[in-house]
């Protein structure tokens, strides 16, 4: 070590270091924490969406999850979200309202995939909805909803005031003019215009013809 003039040791110089603020590790978690609670508390917040149901504009309050639910069905399917909307409401028809049916739905769903892996989405679909609104009695009672669930997603507002335009028929004119209307893309053979004007009936009520008048 130098030492000075005057026989002492002299002090090593010391070099200057800018010191790095570093944020504690515990404080860092703690921010973690909080951005991953708020994350998780806007996907809980209902998002509103509007949907295309039988016949008019809907505006549904559900959890994003929910959403995210059902927009991942919908793409397994191969059908749009309005089209799954109207299916789910038809069914539910007089038993529950278009939000609580799609919350059921969702549910029922993916209780399905965890006790029948084995199905395809498609049919996991079709099984939900046959459950939902309480089980079909009988035969007849299941063949009418199954073409319920093929007439539902086809019910756009353009052919719900078409069907408002039809005259007051016995059921079996009024599917066939109503077949004929559709023309090729009618989702029922001749043999069910009986059971195609009840499902018609049924769904499109006096407020849905009003909403698209």
């Amino acid at each position: 070590m130098a030492t000075t003039n005057s026989g002492e040791e002299a002090m090593p110089a010391v070099r200057s270091v800018k010191a790095k603020a570093v944020f504690p590790r515990e404080v860092r978690h703690s921010e973690s924490q909080n951005v991953t609670a708020d994350l998780n508390l806007r996907r809980a917040a209902p998002t509103p969406r509007k949907l295309r149901v039988i016949g008019r504009d809907a505006s549904v309050r559900l959890e994003q999850e929910q959403w995210d639910d059902l927009d991942r069905i919908c793409h397994e399917i191969g059908m749009t979200i309005n089209e799954l909307a109207r299916r789910i409401e038809a069914r539910c028809h007089g038993h529950c309202g278009l939000t609580a049916g799609l919350r059921e739905f969702v549910l029922s769903y993916w209780r399905s995939a965890a006790t029948r892996p084995q199905d395809d989405a498609v049919t996991r679909v079709q099984s939900v909805l046959l459950g939902l609104g309480g089980s079909p009695q009988g035969q007849f009672s299941t063949m009418v909803l199954r073409i319920q669930d093929r007439i539902a997603p086809h019910l756009t507002p353009g052919r719900v005031r078409m069907m408002a335009d039809l005259p007051a028929l016995d059921l079996g004119m009024l599917g066939a003019q109503a077949r004929e209307r559709w023309g090729g893309e009618a989702p029922w053979e001749k043999g069910e215009d009986f059971i195609a004007a009840q499902v018609l009936r049924n769904l499109v009520s006096p407020a849905a013809v009003a909403a698209v008048a």
